[in-house]
């Protein structure tokens, strides 16, 4: 019974939370301004408090970095394979290739991990989204930007100026370096690390409100919606296997590692994507494909939920 109920402790607050953004925005209790405000903060300030302190404590090593390039090299082998997969179909929607790969770990994969396994373990999470993130911020943004007509330097200015690459390079450093380990053991650790909980604690939540506000399946046509998900599972399948059949070999891979990467990969392209696109068009296919894709990541994570508490 005890294995149930933490299924139950885990599933609740995600379908309760996305249920009552999808009621606010159909009773329009919250205006899509505010939703707006509400993914501000998260991706300023709550986000980057997760990220530090997920990171700022870690005793890096190779197989960090081992990890943080395989990550690298698994998103931009989709995205290649994307712009092949969109040639070969004569798909219209120029933006298929980026919906094939990138993870929404910010705005979803640190709500749903943390849920799984508490903060205190966030730190297995992170060290496998450490790669892509570098990648959707720097390359994936790039070559986004360069698509629809914006400047290779501009994305990189954003991306350095970004509140998330900024948190997740100095908790690196603090962690590379052993300051943040000094820190920690200081007489002003517990204040410390009692401020990053505070900040961080309303993430999940406001997380799971703003998807469950943004899921709409508006109308567009289904077949390249359906083909896109369809390769984006098989590519991201076949590649994170690839991935985790590597560094099993090289590094010491646990229970936490392992369902870190598990739900990294059932996870939907970024939901940056579409604040980077001016076509009303392209917009609606992005819009239905991570609608329908968010959709069967969240009853993959319940399926995650059952299998990983029993």
């Amino acid at each position: 019974m005890g294995a149930y109920e933490g299924v139950l402790k885990t599933v609740i607050p995600v379908a309760l939370m996305i249920a009552i953004g999808m009621i606010c925005r159909k009773k329009r209790v919250v205006l899509k301004q505010g939703t707006d405000g509400i993914k501000s903060l998260i991706v300023n300030v709550c986000l980057p408090a997760v990220l530090f302190g997920a990171f700022y404590r870690t005793d890096f090593n190779a197989g960090n970095a081992l990890i943080a390039a395989a990550m690298f090299a698994l998103c931009a082998a989709a995205l290649g394979l994307g712009f092949v997969f969109k040639k070969a179909l004569k798909l219209k929607a120029r933006t298929a290739p980026f919906l094939t790969s990138g993870f929404e770990a910010g705005m979803l994969g640190y709500a749903l991990y943390t849920l799984l396994f508490g903060a205190d373990k966030i730190s297995y999470f992170a060290s496998v989204d450490l790669g892509q993130v570098l990648f959707v911020f720097t390359a994936y943004v790039t070559l986004l930007r360069k698509d629809d007509g914006g400047s290779v330097r501009g994305s990189l200015k954003a991306a350095a100026k970004s509140p998330v690459i900024v948190s997740i390079v100095l908790g690196v450093l603090f962690g590379a370096t052993g300051l943040g380990d000094l820190v920690g053991r200081s007489a002003a650790g517990g204040t410390v690390q009692y401020v990053i909980d505070f900040i961080k604690a309303p993430t999940a939540a406001a997380i799971l409100f703003v998807v469950g506000y943004e899921i709409e399946f508006v109308r567009s046509d289904i077949w390249p919606v359906l083909s896109v998900i369809l390769f984006r599972i098989a590519v991201v399948g076949v590649l994170g296997a690839a991935v985790l059949f590597a560094l099993r070999a090289s590094i010491p891979v646990n229970g936490y590692l392992n369902w870190a990467f598990i739900l990294m990969f059932i996870l939907p392209p970024p939901f940056v994507l579409p604040v980077y696109v001016k076509s009303d068009s392209e917009n609606a296919f992005i819009s239905a494909t991570l609608s329908l894709y968010t959709a069967l990541s969240l009853i993959a994570f319940f399926g995650i939920s059952v299998v990983s508490k029993i």
